[in-house]
This record gives C-alpha cells, sequence and structure tokens, in this order.
C-alpha cells in the first residue's frame, strides 16, 4: 500500500515519512506482537548454562552454515552461522545431548556437560553420505580434499530447507565448470529463472518471469553497482561480476521484512567466499583455454576487426584462503582472468502487413534481407579479498573489497539486399512467395559497427557483528561504483560506415525465406543483371559499385553508477519459561544511488553525395577493403565470401578530409543524471509452535524513496518523493522429518526505471535520405508510480537422506499500476507543451502511463535426487529437473499481445544428469526457456492487428562438461556450452492473422574449455 508526500498525518523515522499503518496492515503484525508479549514471559529460575561450538566437514575441513543444532532434552535449536557457529543458552544444568543435522551427511550425537555460568564449547565433525558408508567409517584421507559436487549440491538443499522463505540456492560448485565464470550460465538451471542474452553473453536475470528491471542483485546483502550498458534502467547487468567470487547463489521468492522490497519477481544474492569458512590454508587454481568450434586453429586467424589475432585464448581463476592468529583472522584472495573469442552471425528479414491487413494477400512482404558478421572478443578480469577478523569471543569484523573489469570489442559488418518492395503490388514476380525488385530498383547497402565497449566496478563492505547475550547487533555500509564506455574514433576506428549501390543494376530477387509459420533462417538470393545473366557474385563483389553514405564520425556513450548505504539492525532471541522460542528483529537502512549518462551521436555525410548520384567526387569502396578479415565460411545459406570494408580506413580517410564532410544530426539522449534516495526501516519477528515444527515469521517493512532528476530539456531537474510499507507473513511447517510445507505473503513493489523518471524529451529527426521520411518525439513522465505486487505462495517439499528433494508449488501475484506504453499522432497541444519544432506535427509521440493491472498464476516443480537405488556397478548417478510454468491475465488499456507484459517468459525447465565415482565427474545439462515477448506492435504494419508483437522464440540449450581427478592437486577438465548451437531467433505473431515471421536470427557456435584445476 502506497503513500504520497501529501499524506497530512505522518510520522517522522530518520529522514523517511511513514504513513499512518491502516488496519490491515496492523494484522499483518500480529505474529511480532505476539512474539514480544511472549518474549516478556519469565525464563524461571533453574540454572542453566550455554553451549557454542562449530560444526564442520570432517574430510573437506569446511564449516557448514546452517546445521541444524537441537538439545534432545529439551527441543532447543539453533541454525549454524556462516562460519559454521552455534550458540544455544539457557541449557539446563548437567549432562546434555546435543544432535547435530545436515542435509546430505550422517546425524552426529554428543554429551555435553552443562555448567552454570559456564560455555561448553565443542567442535562436531560430519560425515558425508557421499564418501562413507556409515556414520563411524573411518579410512586414511588426504588432509582436507576440494568439497565434491554431491556435497555442494547437499549445502545448497540444506540452506532451502531451514530457509524462513521459499527460496533456491546453489552452490557455486554444483554445476561443474562454467565458462568464464558468467554467472547467468551458472543460475539458468534454477527454477524459476529465465537468463537473457546480448549477443552469446548472459546480460542480466529474470526471476518467475518478471523482466529484468524488476530483479534486484545484491553481494552479501548490499546492492552492487551496474552501469547497464549506460542506460537509464535498472537492469543489473552480469559482465562486471565474476562467479569466482562467489561462494554460492541466493534466489529468494518472497521476501521477509529484513530485505528491501523492490522485487517484483524475486531477487538475487551473491553469497561471498569466506576464509572461516575453511579450516586452514587453501590454494586452489584453474588454469585453461577457450574456444570457439568455428575456429580452432592454434595459429592466428583473421578477425575480428583489421588483423590476425589467435581464437584460442588463456584464462585462470585463482584462490588463496588462510586463518591466521590462532583462527582469530580470515584472509582469502581470489582472482579471474578470462579472454573469450567468439563469431557471431546474424540473419536479419524486413516484413510489411498491410495487403493482409485491408484483406489484398495472406501473405506479408518481405522488403529486404539483411546478412551480418561480428566476430568478438571478450576480457574480463576480477579480483577480490576478504578480510575477517575476531575482535573477541563475541565480536567480528568483516570486510571486503572486489574489482571487476570488462571490455568486448564488436567488429560487426553486414549486408543489405533491399527490394524496395514494401507491398505485394509492388513486387514484379507473380508469385507471394518471391519476393522480385522492378528493374534496376533495388538496392544494396553495406554497414556495419565497430565499437569497443568497456568499463569496471569497484565494490567494499564492512560490517561488525556483535552478540550479547540473547542480542545480536549488525551494523554496517557499503560503497559500490561502476563505469561503462563505448569508444570508436578514439581507440582509431570510425564506429560506423554506410555504403550503398543504389538502382542496382537489373533485378534483386528474394526467395525461399519461409511464410507464415516457417521459421526458415535461410533464404535463396539471386541478383539478374541488366542483360539477365544470374550473377553468382549477388552485386557486393564489386566495390567500385558502392558509394559512402554516412559515417557516425563519433559517438561516446558513458555511464557511471554509485551507491553508498549504511544498515544497523538487532535481533533478540527469546524462549520462554511455556517453551515459546522465537526472535524479534529490527533494523534501519539507507541507500542512495547515483546514475550519469551521456549519449551524443554526431552522423556526417560526405559532400560528393547529393542524393542524385551526380557528383564528380563521390568516394567509392576499392580503397578501403579490410586486408585482414574476410567473411568466409557459409551461414543461413550465404554466399562464402564477402570482402568487407575497414572501418580504421574510413577513420583515416575522415581525419585526413574533415572539410569534404558536413554534419548530417545529430542525435540520442544526450546528458542525463538522477539520484535516488531510499530509507527503510523494519520489524519483525518469529515464534516456534508445535514443538518447535511449525515457524511463523512476520512482520512489516517501511520505505520512504526521494528522487531528484535532471533530464536534456533545458536542463530541468524534477524532485518527488514516496513513501510504501510492505506487509509480510510467511509459514513453515514440518509434517515430519522430510517434509516441510511453506505458505507465505507478501507485498513488493516494481520500482520504475530510472529513464522513465527523468524529464526527457527525444527528437528523433527522419532520416533527409530516406524515401519516406519519419520522425518521432519519445518524451517521459516523471509523474509515473512505482508498479506493487501482492504475492502469495504455497510449496510442499520433501527431503530425502542423500541430499535429494522432489518439491512443488503454487504462487500468485496480483500486480497494479502496471506501466505500460502509450503512443499517439503528434497535435498543435503537445507541440506547445513540450516546445517541439512545427515540424513534428503528424510525427508519433510516445510516452508511458500507469495502467490497469495484471494477475501471474504460477507452477514450480524441482526434483534432485541420488540414484542410489541402481545396482552397485552404476552407483554415482544423480539427476535433477525443474520446471516453471506461468499464466498472466491483464487489463492494461489494451488488447491482444499489450496483455502481456514485456519481458514476461511464460515457461522454463531444466533437467540434467552427473555421474562422480573413481574420480571421474561428468555433467549434461539442458535448459529450455520459452517464449518471451519482447513488445507490441513493433514491425511495420503489424500494429494493425490488435495482437500484433515481436517475441524471441524459445531457446534450448546443452551443456557439457567431463573431469577426470588425477589427485587433489590436478583434475583435468572439458566443457561445452551450447552444443546445439541453436540459433536465438526474434519473432513477429499476430494469432488473428495467422502471422508468425522471421525477423532475426543468430548463431554463435559451441564455446569449449579446456583445463587443469586442483588445491594445495
Amino acid at each position: 500500500m502506497n503513500s504520497t508526500n501529501q499524506n497530512p498525518i505522518q510520522a517522522n523515522l530518520i529522514t523517511m515519512h511513514i504513513p499512518i499503518m491502516k488496519t490491515g496492515v496492523l494484522r499483518a503484525l500480529i505474529p511480532a506482537a505476539l512474539i514480544a508479549v511472549c518474549g516478556i514471559i519469565s525464563a524461571g529460575a533453574q540454572e542453566t548454562g550455554t553451549i557454542a561450538g562449530k560444526v564442520k566437514d570432517i574430510r573437506t575441513g569446511q564449516y557448514l552454515e546452517n546445521a541444524r543444532v537441537t538439545i534432545d532434552a529439551t527441543g532447543q535449536k539453533t541454525l549454524t552461522d556462516s562460519f559454521g557457529q552455534f550458540r544455544i543458552q539457557n541449557v539446563p544444568a548437567g549432562t546434555a545431548d546435543i544432535t547435530v543435522f545436515f542435509t546430505g551427511y550422517y546425524s552426529s550425537t554428543q554429551t555435553i556437560e552443562v555448567n552454570s555460568n559456564i560455555a561448553a564449547n565443542v567442535e562436531i565433525d560430519l560425515r558425508s553420505r557421499s564418501a562413507f558408508e556409515s556414520d563411524e567409517d573411518v579410512y586414511e584421507l588426504e588432509a582436507f580434499v576440494v568439497k565434491s559436487q554431491y556435497d555442494a549440491q547437499a549445502a545448497a538443499i540444506n540452506e532451502q530447507r531451514f530457509a524462513p522463505s521459499n527460496k533456491a540456492v546453489i552452490d557455486a560448485e554444483a554445476l561443474g565448470n562454467i565458462n568464464e565464470g558468467n554467472i547467468g550460465e551458472f543460475v539458468k538451471f534454477l527454477p524459476g529463472i529465465s537468463i537473457n542474452y546480448v549477443a552469446a553473453d548472459v546480460r542480466s536475470i529474470e526471476v518467475r518471469g518478471m523482466g529484468d528491471t524488476f530483479t534486484p542483485v545484491t553481494v552479501d546483502g548490499n546492492q552492487m553497482a551496474s552501469a547497464s550498458s549506460s542506460n537509464m534502467n535498472r537492469t543489473f547487468e552480469l559482465e562486471q561480476v565474476s562467479l569466482n567470487n562467489v561462494e554460492r547463489v541466493e534466489v529468494v521468492k518472497i521476501p521477509t521484512p529484513d530485505m528491501p522490497a523492490n522485487s517484483l519477481g524475486g531477487s538475487v544474492n551473491l553469497v561471498s567466499k569466506s576464509a572461516f569458512e575453511r579450516d586452514g590454508r587453501e590454494i586452489r587454481y584453474n588454469a585453461y583455454l577457450s574456444g570457439n568450434n568455428e575456429s580452432l586453429s592454434l595459429g592466428k586467424e583473421p578477425g575480428p576487426g583489421n588483423d590476425r589475432r589467435y581464437h584460442i585464448l588463456p584464462g585462470v581463476k585463482l584462490t588463496y584462503a588462510d586463518v591466521y592468529n590462532d583462527g582469530n583472522l580470515g584472509i582469502i584472495v581470489n582472482y579471474l582472468a578470462s579472454n573469450q573469442w567468439n563469431p557471431q552471425h546474424r540473419s536479419a528479414f524486413t516484413w510489411h502487413f498491410d495487403d493482409m491487413a485491408d484483406g489484398t494477400s495472406d501473405q506479408p512482404t518481405l522488403e529486404r534481407y539483411t546478412m551480418q558478421d561480428g566476430p568478438k572478443l571478450n576480457y574480463r578480469q576480477s579480483f577480490n579479498v576478504k578480510l575477517d577478523y575476531k575482535l573477541s569471543e563475541n565480536t567480528i569484523l568483516l570486510t571486503s573489497a572486489q574489482w571487476n573489469a570488462y571490455e568486448s570489442r564488436f567488429r560487426n559488418t553486414n549486408v543489405t539486399w533491399d527490394t524496395n518492395v514494401t507491398k505485394q503490388s509492388q513486387n514484379a514476380s507473380s508469385s507471394t512467395s518471391v519476393i522480385r525488385s522492378k528493374a534496376d530498383n533495388a538496392d544494396i547497402n553495406f554497414g556495419g559497427s565497430w565499437r569497443d565497449k568497456f568499463g569496471d566496478t569497484y565494490h567494499g563492505d564492512a560490517k561488525i557483528l556483535h552478540t550479547m547475550g540473547d542480542l545480536e547487533l549488525e551494523f554496517g555500509g557499503f560503497w559500490s561504483r561502476a563505469t561503462n564506455k563505448y569508444r570508436s574514433v578514439s581507440r582509431g576506428f570510425m564506429e560506423a560506415a554506410e555504403l550503398s549501390y543504389q538502382d542496382v543494376d537489373g533485378y534483386i530477387e528474394i526467395s525461399d525465406f519461409g511464410g507464415n509459420n516457417d521459421l526458415s533462417t535461410t533464404v535463396d538470393l539471386k541478383h539478374v543483371d541488366g542483360s539477365g545473366t544470374n550473377n553468382p557474385g549477388l552485386g557486393v563483389s564489386d566495390p567500385t559499385q558502392f558509394r559512402l553514405s554516412g559515417l557516425n564520425a563519433y559517438r561516446p556513450k558513458n555511464g557511471l553508477d554509485k551507491l553508498i548505504g549504511w544498515n544497523a539492525d538487532a535481533k533478540w532471541t527469546y524462549e520462554t519459561s511455556g517453551g515459546l522460542s522465537g526472535y524479534l528483529k529490527t533494523g534501519l537502512k539507507y541507500t542512495k544511488q547515483q546514475r550519469e549518462t551521456e549519449d551524443i551521436r554526431q552522423r556526417m555525410y560526405h559532400t560528393g553525395l547529393d542524393g542524385s548520384r551526380n557528383s564528380g567526387d563521390e568516394i567509392t569502396a576499392e580503397n578501403f577493403i579490410n586486408d585482414a578479415y574476410a567473411y568466409n565460411e557459409q551461414h543461413f545459406g550465404l554466399p562464402p565470401v564477402i570482402a568487407w570494408t575497414d572501418f580504421g580506413k574510413w577513420k583515416d580517410f575522415y581525419d585526413h578530409n574533415a572539410d569534404q564532410f558536413i554534419l548530417r544530426g545529430i542525435d540520442g539522449a544526450g546528458n542525463s543524471s538522477i539520484s535516488e534516495e531510499i530509507t527503510a526501516a523494519y520489524i519483525m519477528g518469529s515464534i516456534n509452535l508445535l514443538d518447535n515444527r511449525l515457524q511463523v515469521y512476520g512482520g512489516m517493512r517501511f520505505e520512504g524513496t526521494k528522487v531528484s532528476a535532471r533530464g536534456n530539456k533545458d536542463d530541468r531537474e524534477v524532485d518527488s518523493d514516496y513513501n510504501t510499507s510492505h506487509p509480510s507473513i510467511t509459514a513453515r511447517y514440518d509434517i515430519n522429518d522430510k517434509m516441510v510445507l511453506r505458505v507465505a505473503y507478501a507485498e513488493t513493489i516494481g520500482r520504475q526505471n530510472f529513464s522513465a523518471l527523468l524529464p526527457n524529451v527525444v527528437v528523433n529527426y527522419p532520416d533527409i535520405a530516406s524515401e519516406n521520411p519519419e520522425g518521432s518525439v519519445s518524451a517521459n513522465n516523471p509523474g509515473l508510480k512505482p508498479q506493487n505486487a501482492d504475492n502469495f505462495d504455497i510449496s510442499l517439499e520433501y527431503y530425502t537422506d542423500n541430499a535429494g528433494m522432489i518439491t512443488a508449488g503454487y504462487f500468485y501475484k496480483k500486480i497494479s499500476d502496471y506501466i505500460r506504453s502509450t503512443s499517439v499522432v503528434i497535435d498543435s497541444n503537445i507541440v506547445n507543451q513540450y516546445g517541439l519544432p512545427s515540424e513534428a506535427l503528424g510525427w508519433e509521440f510516445r510516452s508511458n502511463e500507469n495502467a490497469g493491472s495484471a494477475e501471474v498464476n504460477g507452477f514450480e516443480i524441482a526434483i534432485q535426487q541420488q540414484l542410489t537405488f541402481l545396482p552397485d556397478a552404476l552407483r554415482g548417478f544423480s539427476v535433477f529437473a525443474n520446471g516453471t510454468f506461468l499464466d498472466i491475465e491483464g487489463d492494461f488499456g489494451g488488447t491482444g499481445v499489450q496483455n502481456d507484459l514485456k519481458g514476461f517468459v511464460k515457461e522454463t525447465y531444466n533437467f540434467g544428469v552427473s555421474f562422480e565415482r573413481w574420480g571421474l565427474t561428468t555433467n549434461l545439462k539442458f535448459s529450455h526457456k520459452g517464449l518471451e515477448f519482447d513488445g507490441a506492435n513493433s514491425s511495420n504494419d503489424l500494429g494493425r492487428f490488435g495482437d500484433g508483437g515481436r517475441y524471441f522464440d524459445p531457446l534450448d540449450q546443452l551443456d557439457f562438461d567431463l573431469e577426470y581427478q588425477i589427485s587433489r592437486r590436478y583434475t583435468v577438465y572439458l566443457s561445452a556450452r551450447n552444443l546445439t548451437n541453436q540459433s536465438q531467433n526474434r519473432v513477429l505473431k499476430a494469432e488473428s492473422a495467422n502471422i508468425h515471421v522471421l525477423e532475426r536470427a543468430e548463431e554463435f557456435g559451441v564455446q569449449y574449455s579446456l583445463g587443469v584445476k586442483g588445491s594445495f
């Protein structure tokens, strides 16, 4: 429930205005209130003591988090912390039996002598079921081995099992080797997760079908900065963060009050590695070579760009961890350097549908076909150091700092065959399945985009944890900064050159392009010259035919994101003489985020081209051919050899002949900045009932948001603030020792993108060289409110002794104040309101608004199990499978696909099989991402159908890795990503007209890694 800053009755807390709670909100706080009443009941005068200790894996030496420790006689329970430590107070003096349980391990029971006012310290070793035949099995072991994949999975499942709310957890060691250390390639196998690719790289994460702008990513609970490719959105991009720094990944589906409320679908938390989770020194290394199936030569190969390079590139991962000063000082250092080359083959189609709309044809019209080749280099580095120090028995200082850097070199070059046929009536062929231009009326265009994208991220945090009997205190702060830059000219090349072969001699014909529902990624192209001869060069073999029509001479695009914040939390654990127990927790958190972007592009004309090609000093392409790189492989049915131009040569020409160019136009979003401050306070509590089989958690979170945005229109600044309150309640019931039932409710929000809050007005002028120039204007609406969601969740979970699980759940989201795009024709009122040029009359005007609501119903299932029932000779196999299936209904003021959420994915599922035995470990993993909605009415004339829209087709990927452990110090492995090399397709659909055509297809090859790793 929301309250604006105009509410006349408000209470002031720190810098946040908190709205008076309504009756419904108070009801949500009943569990916390009950806990407060129970907590003040006297615990009695019986003499008691304290039991404290640690729990660790006897084989790996790793301390175990969330191991359940139980006092058998009293039923008192607690979970170990992230350092494997536990502490139970008010234990009756005398002899006490304690039992320690951890999923996938044998339980351990020990008898402890408890004395009044004296803490009994104990260290408990657990044995993994994967490595020991029984809980008493003892055999000679090498000191502290690397944890197995089985044990990594067990640790993740154990955390899920005892979590207060529904979340998915995966250990960084659980799925084998991950190419490049990209976190997205890792989490895509989790239930409810879908990932978004930009070219061959996973760029962002979505949870439960919601867009990536609604998926916050934190590191140890604090938000990490992301410059978002120099855009003004909230998407956390994965390029500048490394899996090498991460111990495990947590995906929270339903937040508790001590978590940020900005998680419409869910949130992702990256838990850092810690030296205190290990017992003794550990040095780990991983050295490998990365290559693509399209270029596995050990020598230098052409591209990307204008030289020859090695395409098989090295990578390394290193970790050093140790504990000093009698176990009080823990240090861990992680480093990663990853280098990767991969091809990029794209095929694009431009369609028209107006003939279908007026009934003159039942087939769409294909106007042009574009082929793009863009080999790419990625360089990634990451350095992380974490220092933890025990100041005293009850006080721990935790500090962490990391630096991540990323650089990507794009060298996209493309050629377009344009028939200039936009309607079937213009088609010189008598067949709708063949598009033929009129004689001497087609165009062929060369183009491309050469840019370097690079940036870095710095992130640091520190916190103090202090225990005072039943009271735990935490004070912390963090700082994070990320940059992103695009560059071309400053690095010695032009960003883009446009080359035209206009009014091609003869005609161009495109056929075999697939009709409706036939998603062919290939076409048959034909160029027949004026004499009627079929040209095998397809019109692209003679560079003298191509004239320079334009240059993008300068386009710096910069992004800066800065975050700073602090938190203070207090947790009081109570136990009454009546047997009730639980905790009360409250806290404050302040976060300030600043985002700045710069986006200005200059486009130039060469004066030799005036639109009629009658000047004598036109520049042709033959002197600008790339000497090193040529497209020499056949993809999507295209010709195997095309000579491309060298964008470095174009820059040299521009530098020496700048006086021959005139400014064609300046566009882009300009300079923008935004500052957002969020001050949050919460109160929550838990209570254990029914002999600790039922745990109830409830409370309220308040968030005050203050925004200051400066846009590019007259340098205007807009300030706004709003307050929100977020009740939540969850319950976890242990039906028996293996079955858990969860129910939960929480109110969350999805804050609007920064770009929507800027008072920006962007005028997109038409291309004066276009046959039908059209312009448009985009204006933001800074008055937008965040989207809200009521989230309901229920799940049933079954856990087996050997770290297996079977879960099934249902969830429901009711979303209000949905933000949607609007489009109208510009009239005189809009011209005057926004100060637009008079020529904008009749152009398209785009903005956005809060309109309507949506309901999402979802089902999730998951299974993970060792196949222990197999004969002994087949032991070592395990399987996993999961799926999330969604349905959405909405009222957004539109029809058809406008009732879909942009970025919404209705279906994801994954499955895999693993084998681990005799030092051999292998994984075969399959991931399916269903149809994804990308926008309504998004292509030429498709908007004439009410349900016309753009989608990403389902994507199936198969990954594989194989490793053999020679010894603890040496393991060799081979990994492969995307073995089937399925193309990533974007399609245009309108079911009412039976339209389903391919708009773009992309292929990136199979990525391999061959390496050796080990531990000392």
